[in-house]
């Protein structure tokens, strides 16, 4: 008996500042957990400094099959990581890549820098909007906890 695994679709937003050492360990946990049950998956980005070029490199070594879309902020954005992924997409204001990442995943993993929610910056922006979306919504605090925000 053949059993099939639907595809998941994963966004991801983080911190310029990148990951902890207890982050990585539980985004890798996440990934392994993921990957066993979806060996090709989608996993969108916004190619900024920090975890997000962390994540990305990640998701390249421990899940080879996955497609990575970048979803690239604004023009001339000093901050941006330039890894390079299976699908670019056209550069937008951080906001909008936000809101496209969202929307393009059934998943939202973010990487906090606080131990706490932030009522500022792109990482929360993005994960409340998940939220408000009806997206399981994840968030690794700095000390390597994973909260299920949905």
């Amino acid at each position: 008996m053949v059993v099939w695994r639907s595809m998941i679709s994963i966004g991801f937003t983080g911190t310029r500042e990148g990951f902890t050492g207890p982050q990585v360990k539980s985004f890798k946990d996440l990934l392994a957990d993921l990957v066993s049950l979806h060996p090709a998956a989608d996993f969108h980005h916004g190619d900024c400094e920090g975890a997000d070029a962390e994540a990305h490199d990640i998701v390249r070594a421990l899940c080879p099959a996955w497609i990575i879309h970048i979803h690239p902020g604004p023009e001339g954005d000093r901050h941006r990581a330039g890894r390079a992924g299976d699908k670019l997409y056209a550069p937008k204001g951080h906001f909008a890549r936000n809101r496209d990442i969202v929307n393009a995943s059934s998943l939202v993993i973010g990487v906090s820098k606080t131990p706490h929610r932030l009522e500022l910056g792109g990482t929360w922006y993005t994960l409340d909007f998940a939220k408000k979306s009806k997206v399981q919504t994840k968030v690794i605090w700095p000390a390597g906890d994973v909260a299920d925000l949905s």
